[in-house]
């Protein structure tokens, strides 16, 4: 089993980072990399690592990050002459650019088919492959871009209305689906695996109620302001001082996708507040597999006070001339449950005692 990260741009296979670090989240589109390595050129001459090349990053045989080199830095010094590059998968494109459809409004269109033409925009298309893994709810009445918006923003934000998540896969592709699905082989415990680890509540993204507010075109004669007006709250019982938020809904909007966008809002931002972050000496499991983000994984840390499984939201591949690691952050399962409740209700830990996981 090699533990060696590969880049291949084109026919060429580059090994001996000497720092790197490699990231994939499942809260942003696309995983990054940023590697460096000495004296470069001095074995190959024929190497070119131009921002804008496509480029795959390997560990070993498993593949992590289909994309392009964003940045090349070269540097030399009395000592030595180095090289840094850095980059993201394929679907850096979908955050950066703008979303040009025309005229960029649809009727009675269904989340894959808002992707796919936004992929795919007027005869064009940014190469990259769409994969659907969970049920995709029902089709929306009527969707529109917003001036200004990136392809990603717009995708996001039809997905969150329908409580699905966008991600990348190791090639770049664009993927609709559910988080948490996959358990881990190792546990993760303080003592045993786990060299280093820290917790952190931060409650400043969470309000005691979300309201949202949405339209829907009335038909005929039945056509009145009360009938078209949608209004939908959620709230969380741990705020408890008066923090409302109020989230307008850009599209044609039902009763239904009010409620699930307001339990949604109330969901992830109590989730994404409480986090416990690992350090890890390795960057496999013992069964050989690489640890990867969206994986269910018990976690014992008695001096934390955490103690449950826990999702794994995102994994940074580190090396440094001195050591490896891998570094983990982790949050609650029920952030990205598919059917968010309306209150986000206070519990207590298994053992009836407070814990650190017990903030969502």
């Amino acid at each position: 089993m090699s533990n060696g990260v590969i880049l291949v741009v084109g026919s060429k296979r580059l090994e001996g980072w000497t720092d790197l670090s490699i990231t994939r989240s499942v809260d942003t589109l696309c995983g990054t990399f940023q590697l460096s390595m000495i004296d470069i050129w001095n074995l190959d001459d024929s190497i070119e690592l131009t921002p804008g090349l496509p480029c795959i990053i390997y560990i070993g045989d498993e593949r992590l990050i289909t994309g392009y080199i964003d940045n090349q830095k070269p540097s030399v010094s009395t000592d030595a002459s180095k090289i840094s590059i850095s980059g993201r998968c394929r679907t850096g494109d979908l955050v950066d650019c703008s979303a040009i459809n025309v005229p960029g409004t649809w009727k009675d269109i269904g989340l894959r088919r808002i992707c796919i033409a936004l992929l795919n925009p007027d005869n064009n298309s940014f190469g990259i492959s769409l994969i659907t893994e969970t049920d995709l709810g029902s089709s929306f009445k009527e969707f529109a871009i917003t001036t200004g918006e990136s392809v990603f923003e717009a995708i996001s934000r039809a997905c969150q209305d329908r409580a699905v998540v966008p991600l990348s896969n190791e090639k770049g592709d664009l993927v609709l689906t559910n988080i948490g699905k996959h358990p881990a082989y190792d546990d993760l415990i303080y003592g045993m695996n786990v060299v280093s680890a820290d917790a952190e509540a931060n409650y400043l993204d969470r309000f005691s109620e979300y309201q949202v507010k949405g339209q829907q075109s009335g038909k005929g004669k039945t056509w009145d302001k009360s009938m078209t007006q949608k209004f939908a709250t959620s709230s969380d019982e741990y705020i408890t001082r008066f923090r409302p938020k109020i989230i307008t809904m850009d599209n044609e909007t039902t009763q239904e996708s009010a409620q699930k966008r307001a339990n949604w809002e109330a969901q992830i931002r109590a989730g994404r507040s409480i986090s416990v972050n690992v350090t890890l000496p390795s960057w496999y499991q013992s069964n050989g597999e690489l640890w990867r983000e969206n994986l269910i994984v018990y976690v014992s840390i008695p001096k934390l006070r955490v103690d449950g499984e826990l999702l794994i939201r995102e994994v940074s591949y580190k090396l440094n001339t001195s050591s490896r690691s891998l570094a983990l952050k982790l949050c609650d399962p029920g952030i990205y449950a598919t059917e968010p409740k309306a209150i986000i209700k206070k519990k207590k830990s298994r053992a009836g005692k407070w814990s650190f996981l017990s903030g969502a």
